[in-house]
């Protein structure tokens, strides 16, 4: 038998289901001038169909291609996949361009549109000629 025992009442805990899972990936570090990809996935885990608005702004240390602006629907169970493809213009630690994640059926943000990501940008390789 233990030389001690304590009980205590604990209080109700709610545990709620999460109702999508959010993955961005994003790439801590790159070279000037050469490509960086972004890819947002999301997974609608409710029993509805919700719809959904991608927007992606551009800022000055970086060149975009791509779609800035998504929209889509997502049936319960189902996910989706955004990728993004940036080119850095300038050398140092620059912020991402801001990435928003609305679902217009509930008007809830789901990604913090003011979160700072920064990747460190590497110069460019000087070719030499032999």
């Amino acid at each position: 038998p233990p030389a001690s025992s304590t009980e205590a009442a604990l209080p109700a805990v709610a545990v709620e289901p999460v109702e999508f899972d959010l993955a961005l990936t994003v790439p801590s570090e790159g070279r000037l001038g050469a490509l960086l990809q972004l890819q947002l996935s999301i997974t609608n885990r409710t029993d509805a169909l919700h719809t959904f608005r991608l927007s992606f702004s551009e800022n000055e240390a970086f060149l975009f291609s791509g779609f800035k602006l998504q929209q889509f629907q997502l049936p319960p169970g189902f996910g989706h996949t955004a990728k993004f493809n940036l080119v850095p213009i300038l050398s140092g630690p620059a912020q991402l361009p801001p990435l928003r994640l609305l679902c217009t059926s509930t008007n809830a943000e789901l990604l913090d549109p003011k979160a700072r990501r920064l990747v460190f940008v590497a110069p460019g390789g000087v070719q030499r000629n032999a």
